[in-house]
């Protein structure tokens, strides 16, 4: 799970959309969040998966077979 890898929960929340492919400013309206909060939360999913890019983040993570729930609504 993400928690296992040390992931807050709206970290994991990013992580689910970055595995579906969003962009940073789709993360961004979909959580309600600002672009550098964003950055900041995919930065320490990058750093949690031992990756330097998004494309390696969902290979590790598929490597892995993390499970984990959908987002969380906003708020």
């Amino acid at each position: 799970t993400p928690a296992s890898l040390g992931l807050t929960p709206r970290q994991a929340d990013v992580l689910w959309l970055i595995l579906e492919g969003k962009s940073a400013k789709m993360v961004s309206r979909e959580l309600n969040l600002s672009a550098s909060t964003v950055k900041v939360h995919t930065s320490a999913v990058l750093r949690a998966l031992n990756v330097t890019t998004r494309t390696q983040a969902v290979v590790a993570a598929g490597r892995l077979g993390l499970t984990f729930s959908p987002p969380s609504p906003p708020g």
